[in-house]
């Protein structure tokens, strides 16, 4: 597990599978963490580089003070993409990872190529 500052705020992220593998990037649902994940990501990474994260409040995390808002979440998404210099991703949601997936439909579509929530 990595650890990057965002937004003020430390976030634990995982990148696992072949470098040169289409990024998916799966979003935890309110109340998990990203190991929410593990059996679907043990598959997936024969496929695809595979990136997980803490939600902000979520897991490994401190729970900074809110309100969390969802252009909050998205742009914590947008920031560890930068930072691991990577343009876009297959994007896979679920519950309040599935909203961040939709924020960034429309808010960052150039950061979406497929969205399944």
């Amino acid at each position: 597990m990595n650890t990057v500052k965002i937004n003020g705020e430390h976030f634990h992220y995982t990148l696992d599978g072949k470098s040169d593998a289409p990024v998916l990037m799966l979003s935890n649902s309110l109340g998990t963490r990203q190991t929410m994940w593990s059996a679907q990501v043990d598959a997936l990474r024969q496929s695809f580089r595979v990136l997980t994260y803490d939600t902000r409040g979520h897991g490994a995390l401190t729970s900074p003070p809110g309100p969390y808002t969802l252009e909050l979440l998205g742009t914590d998404v947008t920031h560890l993409l930068d930072h691991l210099d990577i343009s876009s991703v297959l994007f896979c949601g679920i519950s309040m990872g599935g909203i961040i997936g939709q924020w960034l439909a429309v808010h960052a579509p150039q950061r979406v190529t497929k969205l399944v929530i």
